[in-house]
């Protein structure tokens, strides 16, 4: 379910406040997570960058971060 509108941002932290803690734990995320992750922080960063907020950011390293944690196929964790 979609976030109200009175909560989102409020829920959103939340949510990723857990998210950045199993970063953090370096755990290992499944494929279809490392990829969200992916584009969560691309985004999230792109958009800083557009508002003037940061001047840049490396993707490649966004792309390190998460392909590091990636599970393997064949990985039962």
């Amino acid at each position: 379910m979609a976030n109200m509108s009175y909560c989102r941002f409020h829920n959103t932290r939340l949510d990723l406040e857990d998210c950045i803690e199993a970063l953090r734990n370096e755990e290992r995320l499944s494929s279809d997570e490392a990829r969200a992750g992916r584009h969560l922080f691309d985004d999230f960063l792109s958009f800083c960058v557009d508002q003037g907020i940061i001047d840049g950011f490396d993707s490649e390293e966004v792309e390190i971060l998460f392909g590091r944690l990636e599970r393997e196929d064949d990985d039962d964790d």
